[in-house]
């Protein structure tokens, strides 16, 4: 995925989010990782 553009770097993607969540007062984002894919649950600010 870095190599076609779709990530600054490695491993950061999840931090950022993270971050960005807790900046703007939305819930904790909820993160389920399986083998194949990743859900992401993003709720918005009560």
């Amino acid at each position: 995925m870095k190599e076609l553009g779709y990530v600054q770097q490695f491993g950061m993607g999840i931090a950022l989010a993270r971050k960005a969540a807790l900046e703007n007062g939305n819930p904790p984002i909820e993160f389920e990782i399986e083998d194949t894919f990743v859900t992401v649950i993003i709720r918005r600010v009560p």
